[in-house]
């Protein structure tokens, strides 16, 4: 819930937590919190904390209520009195029927579950409709070590009810045991305890292969057999509830000792390809923005709307993902958003319409076909269901239709996402800019954790003159490089890459694209709608300016590299020598290794 109510406050919304005294001390100290004396494993919630609760009720006044488990009975009444709406997070089948015999779930505006299982229970037993949604704890990447040497089991009484069994049966193995609790009931020379804490990178860093031998995941929606894929240590569980959509090492429920010790002993055979396949299971199966942004969907549905909206987003790749963060400004004062996609490319079309913030897509292909203009009713055939319409060029979209708000100039000294975030605040949005998101199907390539990608090329006209020539160099120092583009980008003059270079130019869809850039260990290339791509799937974006502008052109969050100091003219894209510079000393001078420096120190910043 921790991580939910972070996703949550990025996006402006303002929590208010209630929970026992004794959960999470330090945890949620950035919130406002609530204590009340109850257990929270108990039905003493109900006793012991309703007046408590009901004062933040009406102090706080929330507009959406979530809640689980124990307390989800009293925030039922609290609820129903007050008119609120609740959304009810659902584990486990004892919970489940706990929660039907109290009205819980008949009650719930929404459900979401951590897993399909308990959805399909949900559907089966009760004709209950429910969002799954893996919730992650974004466990960072552990540190490498040339050897892991434990085979690691977390649970509470089923972990040492396996190791009573299992240990004696596998001499030569270190078991690392990870329990809720201090209690030892027994010890072997073979067997290491730590208690479980919330940060478990330290014993992933220690991990050659996690046993799981409990029925279902006790760490609740952190998903723990998942994270420790994410390190890439193979898994091994039971073949039943949860854990076999979860995973792909599965051993039967009543497996007895002979049939786990095989298990490992054929992971460790060939622990490296093991160890592979579950980076790339848990890349495929788990995507942690995603995850949260569905909850966030989920939310937002059941909020009250303030209306529809049709935006109009066209041009480059790169224009439109700087347009996104007014489609999730209009969104956050209470409007569900339709949006008409009129792309320079067809792939352009096809990442937008993944996004799971617009709720329905249209076409409009006249930028691809070039030889005619579509008319909006055949983009769209009825604008009546419209509250708002929106579009995104000053002259474009919505001919011969009154009433359409319009991004209205092109201030060279604002970011362009400004341009068009004007328009939310013509419809009383007075937030911060959102920062663009981008979702991608997730793809897996056979990259390492230290994979850099490079955008060498560019598209033909005139932004030809913003690509940078020193990529072979820079190549030098990086252990692994991955060369992206379009088929039809213009290259620098080909030359000999390092063997550490994977060239996918041209091989790679724009949301695959998308995909291996979300792989990568940090984005670098010249001004272009990669940039863009790059900077909105989340990772460290580092872009390379000359002639165009980077007060425009820089997307939100991502660095800008330069030559040091920089050329009196530059930038020059709004000037007559933009087109007639035959110098470009702003690129030209700009050798690879004081971009390596310039990174390098801006990590190093980042840091401390």
């Amino acid at each position: 819930m921790l991580r939910i109510m972070e996703y949550l406050r990025d996006f402006g919304y303002n929590c208010h937590i209630v929970m026992p005294r004794r959960v999470g001390e330090d945890s949620f100290a950035d919130f406002n919190i609530t204590r009340v004396n109850a257990d929270h494993r108990s039905e003493s919630w109900t006793e012991g904390a309703k007046d408590a609760v009901a004062e933040v009720f009406d102090s706080f006044k929330p507009e959406i209520v979530l809640t689980w488990s124990s307390p989800s009975n009293l925030v039922k009444e609290l609820c129903a009195e007050r008119d609120v709406p609740y959304v009810l997070f659902v584990r486990t089948l004892p919970k489940i029927e706990q929660l039907h015999l109290h009205g819980c779930l008949d009650k719930a505006s929404a459900i979401i579950t951590n897993c399909r299982y308990t959805s399909d229970l949900l559907k089966k037993e009760f004709s209950l409709e429910s969002v799954c949604s893996y919730v992650p704890s974004f466990v960072p990447e552990v540190a490498k070590k040339s050897s892991r040497e434990y085979l690691t089991i977390i649970g509470a009484e089923k972990a040492w009810e396996f190791l009573r069994e299992v240990a004696p049966k596998m001499e030569d193995q270190k078991f690392l045991v990870v329990d809720y609790s201090a209690k030892k009931p027994f010890q072997r020379y073979n067997m290491h305890h730590v208690p479980y804490r919330n940060n478990l990178a330290d014993i992933w860093s220690k991990t050659d292969i996690l046993l799981f031998p409990a029925s279902e995941d006790m760490s609740g929606t952190s998903h723990t057999t998942m994270e420790a894929m994410i390190q890439g240590i193979p898994a091994i569980v039971q073949d039943r509830t949860s854990l076999a959509e979860l995973n792909f090492l599965t051993v039967p429920k009543d497996a007895g000792p002979a049939e786990w010790k095989t298990e490992v002993e054929k992971v460790q055979t060939n622990w490296r390809s093991y160890s592979d396949k579950a980076r790339q299971f848990a890349f495929e199966n788990h995507n942690p923005r995603r995850e949260m942004e569905r909850v966030r969907q989920v939310i937002e549905d059941v909020l009250p709307s303030a209306g529809r909206a049709l935006i109009r987003l066209e041009e480059g790749v790169g224009n439109i993902i700087e347009s996104l963060p007014t489609v999730e400004a209009i969104r956050s004062i209470g409007y569900k958003v339709d949006a008409v996609i009129a792309p320079t490319t067809a792939d352009t079309a096809e990442l937008i319409s993944l996004q799971p913030y617009i709720d329905n897509i249209f076409m409009d292909d006249s930028r691809l076909m070039r030889d005619r203009r579509m008319s909006i009713s055949e983009a769209v055939p009825d604008l009546s269901q419209y509250d708002v319409l929106l579009s995104c060029h000053q002259t474009h979209g919505f001919e011969g239709v009154k009433n359409v708000i319009r991004r209205t100039s092109s201030p060279r000294n604002k970011a362009e996402r400004e341009w068009y975030m004007a328009m939310a605040r013509k419809l009383g949005y007075d937030g911060d800019t959102p920062k663009a998101m981008l979702f991608c199907k997730r793809v897996w390539r056979p990259l390492s954790s230290d994979a850099v990608a490079f955008v060498p090329g560019s598209v033909t006209n005139g932004w030809v003159l913003k690509r940078w020539n020193g990529y072979e160099g820079l190549a030098q120092h990086f252990e692994e490089v991955v060369l992206l583009g379009h088929e039809k980008d213009v290259l620098p003059k080909r030359r000999a890459w390092m063997t550490n270079t994977t060239n996918l130019i041209g091989r790679l869809s724009l949301s695959e694209t998308a995909s291996v850039l979300s792989q990568c260990r940090m984005f670098i290339g010249h001004d272009s709608g990669l940039a863009h791509v790059a900077a909105a799937v989340g990772i460290p974006t580092y872009v390379i300016f000359g002639p165009t502008s980077h007060v425009k052109n820089l997307p939100e969050g991502a660095v800008l590299i330069r030559k040091r100091p920089p050329e009196l003219c530059q930038p020059c894209q709004y000037t007559q020598k933009f087109l007639k510079c035959d110098e470009r000393r702003c690129l030209a001078e700009l050798e690879a290794f004081d971009v390596f420096q310039q990174i390098q120190n801006h990590i190093g910043r980042s840091a401390v």
